[in-house]
């Protein structure tokens, strides 16, 4: 992390960003307000741990889409890795191309470990990040073959919690 490093936690503004997809359209965060996002940054495309992770969200991702998710992958990789890399996987959301490892930054998913080879390892770590733009959960520490179905349960309590407190106001 660097020293501008803002903590992000639960209620925190989500930094906004621009950044291009595997097809090289550019995608802001605020161009999706209204929406839930799931902002999933992980170290690299071909990485077998990170491989699980995308696919159990491609796995479920059916699901995200009824309950009005949109997930986002983000890594370093090039924009012509991630093409790739969909490719194979049939994955069927946006994987965005953060080359400069500038949002990495932000959401302070940066390098843990630099290997001797001159490699650096992106913490696996996720952000839900609510309607009005604020994050609303983190994930780390992921287990990747677990990870969808936890967003999922969560988000699902969540959206139980909020009719609760919605019926609740009419007693």
């Amino acid at each position: 992390m660097n020293g501008d490093a803002i903590h992000l936690q639960a209620g925190s503004a989500a930094p906004d960003f621009i950044l291009p997809d595997q097809n090289g359209a550019d995608h802001a965060l605020s161009d999706y307000h209204g929406d839930w996002v799931l902002l999933c940054f992980y170290p690299k495309d071909d990485v077998v741990k990170c491989a699980k992770e995308l696919c159990g969200l491609r796995d479920h991702f059916v699901e995200f889409k009824k309950l009005g998710i949109r997930v986002f992958g983000i890594s370093a990789d090039s924009i012509e890795n991630h093409r790739a890399f969909a490719a194979r996987n049939n994955i069927p959301f946006m994987l965005l191309s953060d080359v400069r490892k500038k949002t990495i930054e932000q959401y302070e998913a940066s390098p843990t470990e630099h290997y001797s080879d001159g490699n650096e390892e992106v913490v696996p770590t996720s952000f839900l990040v609510n309607l009005v733009g604020e994050i609303e959960k983190i994930y780390s520490r992921i287990k990747p073959e677990k990870h969808a179905g936890e967003v999922l349960t969560d988000f699902r309590k969540m959206q139980e919690e909020d009719q609760e407190d919605k019926d609740s106001i009419w007693i």
